[in-house]
């Protein structure tokens, strides 16, 4: 089965890369209390910015959020 993948580009206000910034994928997960969100997987910038997360799974939404400060760019991928 075909896993998804989020990667991107982290930069601060003055355009440089963000090097050694956490990257989350989240996803909504529903339990007793209703939707929360959760982590789901993560990964950390080099030295260019650049993150990739990978194996996602295919049938969930993902979101990605990095650290406060933080400007990036993206994009996704998945297989159903």
């Amino acid at each position: 089965m075909p896993h998804g993948v989020i990667s991107g580009r982290i930069v601060d206000e003055e355009g440089e890369p963000m090097v050694h910034v956490n990257v989350s994928a989240m996803q909504y997960r529903y339990n007793m209390n209703g939707r929360q969100l959760m982590g789901s997987s993560a990964a950390s910038t080099n030295d260019l910015g650049e993150y990739r997360i990978f194996a996602l799974a295919p049938t969930a939404r993902h979101g990605c959020e990095a650290g406060q400060g933080a400007h990036g760019t993206g994009s996704g991928e998945g297989g159903s």
